[in-house]
């Protein structure tokens, strides 16, 4: 719980990459229940490169498919 009070925070003040770090490290797994979104976070971070990595073992294949065309277009 605490640690999505930090991302929160981090969040609002704009910190979005590091925001995402810590979602990453200590939420990966129940960023769901607190109504995050990794996805969005990395979109946010700008980080389609974590995105690639952490899609596929959710199964978020959708997600994989962005960030890849993203990538590609860049």
């Amino acid at each position: 719980m605490a640690a999505y009070v930090v991302v929160d925070l981090l969040q609002r003040i704009g910190r979005q990459n590091e925001a995402l770090e810590l979602a990453c490290k200590y939420l990966a797994e129940s960023a769901d229940e607190f109504g995050l979104s990794l996805p969005e976070l990395c979109a946010q971070a700008g980080r389609r490169d974590l995105l690639q990595t952490l899609a596929p073992s959710k199964g978020a294949v959708g997600h994989f498919a962005a960030a890849f065309l993203g990538n590609s277009t860049a």
